[in-house]
């Protein structure tokens, strides 16, 4: 069965991808219930977007995985207070970038190589979700979107976004950034 071509599969970019349920007193999944069954999914490797869009909110579990790597806090994080709901105020953690906007972390790439992450096993929850985004709706469930801007999204040899592929790869960096509590 050849695959089909992205541009027989448009997305529905105002949809979620996705629903997952959690248990409310372990917030392991429960159920996803899929939406857009042709969408599919390969990393490209080619940090245009991921990486040069500003640093993500970081969680203490994810300053800590950068921090034992022997990077001083000093070094990658930037806190600033930032206004939240109906004014108040809440200091906002997030990765430092560079002046071009891109990761602190992103090494440059030489001759035809794709950057590459520094810190790739380390890195921010929200950067292993990426080009996904969650909404958290209520305490026991979660709307999976895509970030649209995504190179590996629809690629016709990427692997289909279905219920397996959001457990194996997306599990884990919900779980951390419930835990941690950038959602």
């Amino acid at each position: 069965m050849t695959p089909m071509k992205s541009k027989e599969l448009p997305l529905k970019l105002d949809e979620a991808i996705a629903w997952v349920t959690l248990d409310p007193r372990t917030r392991q999944f429960i159920a996803v219930k899929v939406h857009q069954k042709h969408l599919r999914f390969s990393c490209q490797r080619c940090a245009i977007f991921c990486c040069r869009l500003g640093g993500p909110s970081l969680d203490h579990s994810d300053i800590a995985r950068i921090a034992e790597r022997g990077h001083s806090l000093k070094d990658f994080l930037d806190q600033s207070i930032r206004s939240g709901n109906r004014g108040s105020k809440a200091l906002s953690t997030v990765l430092k970038s560079k002046p071009d906007g891109s990761c602190i972390f992103l090494r440059p790439s030489f001759e035809g190589t794709c950057p590459a992450c520094a810190i790739y096993d380390s890195r921010p929850s929200l950067c292993k979700l990426y080009p996904f985004h969650l909404e958290l709706i209520t305490p026991t469930s979660l709307r999976l979107e895509i970030i649209p801007c995504c190179y590996g999204l629809n690629t016709p040899t990427g692997e289909l976004v279905d219920e397996d592929f959001i457990i194996q790869y997306l599990r884990e960096p919900i779980i951390d950034a419930l835990r941690g509590g950038s959602l």
